[in-house]
């Protein structure tokens, strides 16, 4: 079972997530796969590259540009991974023993439940976490761009008791942040459409894109970078119709199939043109 979504880091590998990490060098001309961090065995142990245990079950994974740092949700251990470029995965936010809960402090005292969507906003060293278990949005200060787990872990919306509260997203899924516009791109478990959410106070500020029935994978992009306002595009995975849809924020209502046959027959098959492939479960 390979981890949704992949990603490709700065350094050009492409990283799959099951309950170890995987790289791909697919994109040079001599492709290459091979075990980055853990094992095929789940479990919790910090380790360098493939002495490492997580139980990742399909959490979301995003690497820093500059530095190269991955940063994952290890769901099954209800905690967040840090691992160097190097394959040392001793960085970990969360209850050591993958006790689940709901606390906020240092990286040994906070605790989340099944994390599942991850994003990173590099330019203020902020992890965004979409703590699912808890029905909640989690905030990670880190200290610095690098390996370490010295930060300060906080909610930034939800919680345990606000699971039936219209104003947030209950089940976080996958996620994506936009810093210059200042919000957050949230599918959330078994819902239609994408949550737009503020950065500042974590509450749902639209709903847009409906008629994608149940969004997973989440990628924002601005056509002028991370730092000015370009034409933000959304691609979105959708686990329903297994295929890739994208529109843009100024038009929402324009949902346009990228990837896929837009139909709930899951196959695979590879074409040239996008729109006769088939997927399974994007």
């Amino acid at each position: 079972t390979i981890g949704l979504p992949p990603m490709i880091s700065p350094v050009g590998w492409l990283l799959f997530v099951a309950f170890s990490v995987w790289v791909s060098l697919a994109l040079g001309a001599s492709p290459l796969c091979y075990n980055f961090a853990g094992q095929d065995t789940p479990g919790l142990i910090l380790a360098d590259g493939t002495n490492a245990r997580l139980t990742s079950q399909n959490g979301q994974v995003v690497s820093h540009p500059v530095t190269g740092t991955i940063y994952l949700c290890d769901k099954g251990n209800h905690g967040i991974r840090l691992i160097s470029p190097a394959g040392d995965a001793t960085s970990f936010f969360g209850s050591m023993t993958g006790v689940s809960g709901h606390s906020e402090g240092s990286a040994t005292s906070a605790r989340f439940s099944s994390p599942l969507g991850i994003a990173l906003d590099h330019v203020n060293n902020l992890l965004y976490i979409g703590d699912t278990g808890n029905c909640a949005i989690r905030r990670i200060q880190l200290s610095s761009a690098y390996h370490d787990s010295d930060g300060i872990v906080s909610t930034l919306s939800g919680g345990p008791t606000h699971c039936l509260d219209n104003t947030i997203v209950h089940a976080p899924f996958m996620m994506t942040v936009n810093v210059a516009r200042d919000h957050l791109w949230v599918t959330a478990s078994n819902d239609p459409g994408v949550y737009r959410v503020s950065l500042a106070t974590g509450l749902i500020v639209e709903t847009v894109a409906t008629t994608i029935p149940e969004p997973s994978g989440i990628l924002a992009t601005d056509t002028n970078g991370a730092v000015s306002f370009g034409l933000e595009i959304i691609v979105v995975a959708d686990r329903k119709t297994h295929s890739v849809y994208t529109f843009s924020p100024s038009n929402p209502a324009a949902v346009t199939l990228l990837i896929g046959l837009g139909s709930t027959t899951a196959g695979y098959y590879t074409d040239p043109d996008p729109l006769a492939a088939q997927l399974s479960f994007p």
